[in-house]
This record gives C-alpha cells, sequence and structure tokens, in this order.
C-alpha cells in the first residue's frame, strides 16, 4: 500500500492479497483487533484510551468505538504515514521509542488493516495542536478499487477544521460482521492480558470501566510463584534474557487463562501456551499460568509473527522455546511436590491421625508413611477424599491383606495411583456410587415409559427434567433450577408470537458449572424442524446478552438443548444442527438419552465386579500362602 499527498483528498493503494491475508482473515476475533488500535495509541503518548462496546444485540446502527488523548494527526500525516501499509516506522524514522520516551508497539504498519476482518466501515477523527481531520474507509469500496487495480481515496468528513479539543484520535468500527451480543467481561480479559503496559500512565477503560489485573490474572492470587529478572536463557547469547513471573493457583484455572504469555515492549507477542509441551503430561498445567517479557524477540531483528499470536521460530524463539519447556516441567515437578506435602499436612495433624501416627512402631509407620504418600500425590482427589481414605488406611490397617498391597506399592508416589491399593479403593468407591445409581434405575424405567406414551413436555417431562437433570447430561450432579432466567424467557418470549395450536414454551433453565443451560423440550413424537433451531439460537443468544446482570448468579455462557423424539431429514436442518453445535447449542433425542443412563448404570455395575473378582482372588492368593 503507498500514498503520495493530493489536494484536498487522501489515497491509498492496497494488493488484494494484501487486504485478504493481513486483514481479512489474520483478524477474526474482535480484541485483537481492539488491541492493535490501543497499540497505536500507546504509540501516540496517550494516557487514557477508552473503548466503548455496544449493549445487546448487534444491529446495524452498532458501533464500538476507542478514543485516546494521544497527539493525533495532521492531514499530511494520515496521508503520508497512517495510509501507507508496511511502513517500517522505526526503521524509517531512525528511532524506536516515542517523544515521551515510550517503546513502539508498531512495525510492520499493517495494524490499521486489522479491524477489517470484523468490521466493513472505520472511521477515524483526529486531533492535533487544534486541528480536525476525519475520514471513513469501507472494506468494500477498498476491495472493489483493488480488484481493478485503482487507488482508493477514502471519503474526507472534515478537513483542516480548528476545534477547541487540543489532540486525541478517535476509530469508529460500523457495519460489525455479527448479530450476538458482545461479552464485555471476556472483551475485557482479552484485553488485560494483551497488554503490561497498562497503569495510572496508560489506563484502558471498557464502557468507562478500567482496565486492571485482576481481568486476566494477579501474581499476588496465585498459591505458588517462579519469578524472574534477566534470567538468561541462552549461555551464548548475554542478550537473550526473559523478565517475568510463572505461578500455579489454588484451583484449576478456566481454559482461557491457562498457559505462558510472552510479552514483547509491554504488548502480547504469543498467546497461552505451554512451549509445546504435551500438557496431558501432568495435571498441574491446569493451574499454571504466567506473564514472561522477552524484549530479544523484538530488537534488531524482529521475531514476532505479524498476527502477534506467537513468536516465529528463530534461533532466538527455539532457544525461549527449549528454554520454557525444561522450566515448565521442573516447576509442574516442584508444584506437585509442594502440593503433596501440604496434602501431607492436613493428613498429619488432623486429630484423627497425628496420635495414632505418632503410636505406630516403626516399622509399621514406614508402612503408614507410604500410604499417606500414595492418597496425596494424586491430583483428582479432593482433601475430604483423601481424609477419607486415611480413614480406610487406619481401618484396614490390622488386616494381614493390606499390608500385603501397601507392601505392592511402588517407591515412586507419583505412579501410585496405577497400583492394586488405588484399585481397592475405587473398589469401595464404585460400589458407593452404585447404591447411588440404584436409586436412579426406577427413575430410568420412569421416563423410559413417559418416552413410549408420547408424554406431553408440560408439565410431565418438564417436571421430570427439574427433578433427575442427569437424565439430559450425567455429569449434572450438582445444579440450580434457573428460575430467573426461566422468567425472563417466558417474559421476552410470550406464547402468543409462536404458531401452532395451544403453543406453549416450556423451558427449563439448568445452573452448572459456569454456565446456565436452556433446554427446550418437545413431545417425544415431534421432529425437529429448522425453525425449531432458529428458535433455540434466539434463546441463547437472548440469555447470553444478559449474564453478568443477573443478580447472584456469576455465570459466564449459556448452552442450548433441544430434546425431542427425531429429527427432520432435510439437509438445511441438519447443517444447522452442525453449525449450531460449534456454539453450544445441540439437539438430543430421548431415544439417546435413555441408553446413555442405561449405559452407565451398566458401566459402574460392570466396574464394580471387576473389582470384586480382583478382590477375591487377591485374597485367595493370601490365604493359600499362610495356608501353605
Amino acid at each position: 500500500m503507498s500514498a503520495r499527498p493530493t489536494d484536498g483528498r487522501l489515497e491509498m493503494k492496497v494488493e488484494l492479497a494484501v487486504i485478504e491475508n493481513l486483514g481479512l482473515k489474520m483478524y477474526v476475533t474482535l480484541p485483537p483487533v481492539i488491541s492493535e488500535i490501543i497499540a497505536n495509541s500507546w504509540d501516540a503518548d496517550a494516557h487514557n484510551v477508552r473503548v466503548k462496546l455496544p449493549a445487546g444485540s448487534i444491529n446495524e446502527s452498532s458501533e464500538i468505538t476507542i478514543e485516546d488523548d494521544g497527539v493525533g494527526m495532521t492531514f499530511d500525516e494520515i496521508n503520508n504515514l497512517f495510509l501507507r501499509i508496511g511502513r517500517k516506522r522505526r526503521e524509517e524514522e531512525h528511532r524506536d521509542k516515542t517523544p515521551e520516551g515510550r517503546k513502539l508497539m508498531g512495525c510492520k504498519g499493517i495494524g490499521k488493516l486489522a479491524p477489517f476482518g470484523v468490521v466493513e466501515v472505520v472511521e477515524l477523527e483526529t486531533c492535533k495542536d487544534n486541528i480536525l481531520n476525519s475520514f471513513r474507509m469501507d472494506i468494500n469500496e477498498i476491495m472493489k478499487c483493488a480488484r481493478e487495480g485503482r487507488r482508493y481515496y477514502p471519503p474526507v468528513l472534515k478537513s483542516n477544521v480548528k476545534v477547541e479539543k487540543g489532540r486525541g484520535t478517535t476509530v469508529r468500527l460500523r457495519k460489525l460482521k455479527r448479530t450476538t451480543a458482545l461479552d464485555v467481561a471476556s472483551y475485557r480479559r482479552g484485553i488485560a492480558e494483551r497488554f503490561s503496559i497498562i497503569s495510572s500512565d496508560f489506563q484502558v477503560y471498557v464502557n468507562d470501566d478500567p482496565i486492571t489485573p485482576e481481568d486476566w490474572l494477579k501474581k499476588e492470587n496465585m498459591q505458588y510463584c517462579w519469578a524472574y529478572e534477566d534470567k538468561l536463557i541462552d549461555e551464548e547469547h548475554p542478550e537473550w534474557t526473559i523478565s517475568g513471573w510463572i505461578g500455579t493457583a489454588f484451583n484449576p484455572l478456566d481454559e482461557d487463562q491457562r498457559g505462558i504469555i510472552v510479552m514483547t515492549r509491554g504488548k502480547l507477542c504469543q498467546t497461552p501456551f505451554f512451549f509445546g509441551v504435551n500438557v496431558g503430561e501432568k495435571h498441574s498445567y491446569a493451574y499454571m499460568a504466567g506473564i514472561l517479557h522477552a524484549e530479544f524477540l523484538d530488537a534488531e531483528e524482529d521475531f514476532v509473527a505479524t498476527h502477534r499470536s506467537s513468536f516465529i521460530e528463530g534461533p532466538p524463539g527455539s532457544a525461549l522455546t527449549k528454554w520454557g519447556q525444561e522450566e515448565t516441567r521442573r516447576i509442574a515437578r516442584e508444584w506437585q511436590q509442594k502440593r503433596r506435602e501440604e496434602r501431607e499436612k492436613i493428613i498429619r495433624e488432623s486429630s484423627k491421625f497425628k496420635e495414632w501416627l505418632t503410636v505406630l512402631p516403626a516399622a509399621e509407620k514406614k508402612i503408614a508413611d507410604k500410604v499417606i504418600t500414595a492418597i496425596t500425590s494424586d491430583e483428582q482427589l479432593s482433601d475430604e477424599r483423601r481424609l477419607e481414605l486415611a480413614s480406610f488406611m487406619v481401618d484396614s490397617f490390622e488386616q494381614k491383606v493390606f499390608h500385603e498391597m501397601v507392601a505392592s506399592l511402588p517407591e515412586e508416589p507419583e505412579d501410585a495411583r496405577l497400583i492394586e491399593v488405588f484399585e481397592e479403593w475405587g473398589f469401595i468407591e464404585a460400589k458407593e456410587i452404585l447404591r447411588l445409581v440404584e436409586g436412579r434405575i426406577s427413575t430410568i424405567e420412569q421416563f423410559d415409559k413417559f418416552v413410549k406414551e408420547d408424554a406431553k413436555e408440560v408439565p410431565t417431562i418438564h417436571n421430570f427434567f427439574k427433578e433427575w437433570p442427569w437424565i439430559l447430561d450425567p455429569t449434572w450432579t450438582r445444579w440450580n433450577d434457573e428460575v430467573y432466567f426461566s422468567e425472563l424467557l417466558r417474559k421476552n418470549f410470550p406464547d402468543e408470537k409462536l404458531e401452532g395450536p395451544d403453543r406453549r414454551i416450556d423451558f427449563v433453565c439448568i445452573g452448572s458449572g459456569d454456565t446456565v443451560h436452556v433446554v427446550e423440550l418437545k413431545r417425544p413424537k415431534h421432529k425437529v424442524n429448522a425453525k425449531d433451531l432458529e428458535q433455540l439460537l434466539e434463546y441463547v443468544a437472548f440469555v447470553r446478552g444478559r449474564l453478568g446482570n443477573a443478580p447472584d448468579r456469576p455465570y459466564r455462557d449459556s448452552a442450548g438443548y433441544i430434546v425431542a423424539g427425531e429429527i427432520s431429514d432435510d439437509y438445511v436442518t441438519r447443517e444447522k444442527i452442525k453449525v449450531l453445535s460449534e456454539g453450544r447449542m445441540y439437539v438430543k433425542r430421548y431415544g439417546e438419552l435413555l441408553t446413555v443412563a442405561h449405559r452407565l448404570h451398566e458401566d459402574l455395575e460392570r466396574k464394580l465386579n471387576e473389582f470384586e473378582d480382583k478382590r477375591r482372588q487377591r485374597v485367595k492368593r493370601v490365604t493359600s500362602n499362610e495356608m501353605s
């Protein structure tokens, strides 16, 4: 893209491939787009940036504004500097700092194309030395000019107008390429994780609320933390150093908070990751997060990818990856040891076990220590469950078979979960679960009867799902009947707006974890069609648009289900089901739910039988040895 001064006109020329590869394809979500504009504000020595996000569903008039109090641009600077794609600012101006001494973030000169991946129109209004200029860019017109090999002349809205405002720039993003409401909390997190320079000297506001460290992760909130200050990562390159921290939380982090982010010049250059380590290696990675500053990636040679979501695997990047893999594995090991020691402390200082451990003879104490190590090495167990298993140890300690089992334990605690003693405890746990599930058999049989009789969704099946939500999802053992959202839906989607005789909306809103599940029930003989799917999308979008406004309900997302007997065979319905499933909206058939419910019970029963067989064989083996 090039530009040249013209009389009263702004001018730009750009190749079609550049638009597609550096704008339309590279930036497809709003947080990185907004972040590119915020980075421009930093380079303009702004001290305040105000982002305004629209509330509710997106329509033709919706817009996003990003306003700063930076130095602004003159008409000639817009034409000769801003509208030049690929202008390498640092090289051209022979400097890498702003007039106020900030390290420049901009490097490749392509950030102004970022918005066109998510909007069609960008309006920019900028003021410098009390002179205001503004213009509009329309991606459809730009693409048309590019295809025809013509220069594009952005319409000038205001030219060299004298105003009271001394400086500042406002970017307006219009004609958004989406219709669903924006999740403000998610956008705040997305911005917070992309900058480390947000402070009292550079404050970013989203809908008038300042971004704070709590919008992503705060170092002080970590259970354990490993800090780095100019840490050398390669002996042969003393300039390759990192600073920052890696921490582990008290509880598993949300998926979008896990991983290490890498910053250069105060801006994200690597989205959260674990340096290529297989996160399945250890449970600890679900707790791990951090921020590292690697200025050497954007020093004399730029090793930051254009989209700023990963660094380029040149020699510096490879060295950082190698160091990161070794460091995260070391932290995972230390974290496991620290956590195990904390868990052992809970057991050993418990009034129930402290005295018992004290009076044990040395040989038996060694056995007890081995069992406690095995218990506390399993990250999957809760503190309550560990105490329960420790109680089982005390109760079983006098039995010779228990000592035989403990003797088979490996010395390495990490491998202890695979041994026979856990099979034994798994037997007890499975038996307890089976007792609970056996109480569900009659429930499953009743549900089967409702389906065969084509029971009405209101009130029969409705009340059934409210009472037994695990029929829909076996993991829903803890849930809330969300009357608040059910009433909101009924109020905003009244019966009279729907077609069909005696048509009633029947919602079962179930709160599970951080999600509100909207369940739309149909008769067991009903076939789901495209219209049903459109209604489900409306309901879920409606709930998502009101998340964060519900009192005492910290939900972050909504999912949707249609439960019916069959699915229409037309291809439109089938395709819509596939699309909606990507947005956490699903179609469930009553027959499938019954099959899953039966299988759950059968699997537990089979597992229990396997444990019982192993137990009998072990007892028989021990008894035979004693007799001989």
